[in-house]
C-alpha cells in the first residue's frame, strides 16, 4: 500500500527512534505481552514513559504501513495463525525492523508480506492450509498408532507361537 503519507518531520522524529523502541511497541500493540493486548495509549505508556507519547505509537506503525486498528492483529490465536499455522513473535518484529530500519512506507511493503515471504513461515506451511495440516497431521498420529498397535500384536503372537511351541515339545 503505497498511499500512506509521511512529512519530512514526521520521517525526522520516526528515524530517531530507538529500534529497541520501535519493537517494544510493535510487540505491546501488535500482539501482546502475556497475553494481554493494549491500545496505543497503553503502549506509549510503557514504552515511552507516559500515555501523551502513543503518538509515537501510532507514527511507528503508520512507517510500516499499518492502517486502522491493529491491537492484537498478531496475537496467539489470530486470524494470522489460524490461516498460516505460524505464531507471529518478537523475533519476527525484530527481523522485520532490523531488516527495515527506515520504516517501509515509501516502499508499499507491509508486516504480513514479510512474514509470508522472508519469515521463518515456511513454505510447506504458506502452501498447506491450516484445516489440511491438521488432517494430516492427525492421520500421521492414527497411521502411527496403528503400525504401533500391529506391531505390538505381532510381537504377542510370535510369543505365542514359540510359547505353544515349546509346549507342544
Amino acid at each position: 500500500m503505497m498511499n500512506n503519507k509521511i512529512t519530512e518531520e514526521e520521517f525526522y522524529q520516526f528515524k530517531k527512534l530507538p529500534v529497541q523502541k520501535k519493537i517494544d511497541s510493535m510487540e505491546a500493540y501488535l500482539i501482546g505481552i502475556n497475553g494481554r493486548r493494549y491500545n496505543m495509549e497503553e503502549v506509549g505508556g510503557m514504552v515511552f514513559g507516559e500515555e501523551n507519547y502513543s503518538f509515537k505509537v501510532l507514527l511507528i506503525h503508520r512507517c510500516y504501513n499499518f492502517f486502522g486498528q491493529n491491537s492484537g492483529k498478531y496475537a496467539p490465536g489470530c486470524n494470522f495463525e489460524r490461516n498460516y499455522g505460524y505464531r507471529v513473535t518478537r523475533k519476527d518484529i525484530e527481523d522485520f525492523v532490523n531488516t527495515y530500519p527506515n520504516g517501509t512506507f515509501d516502499i508499499g511493503i507491509t508486516f504480513e508480506d514479510f512474514l509470508k515471504q522472508e519469515s521463518p513461515v515456511s513454505e510447506h506451511r504458506k502452501q498447506i492450509p491450516g484445516l489440511f495440516r491438521g488432517v494430516i497431521f492427525r492421520s500421521l498420529i492414527f497411521l502411527t498408532v496403528t503400525l504401533l498397535t500391529a506391531g505390538i500384536i505381532q510381537d504377542i503372537i510370535c510369543k505365542l507361537r514359540h510359547c505353544s511351541s515349546e509346549l507342544v515339545l
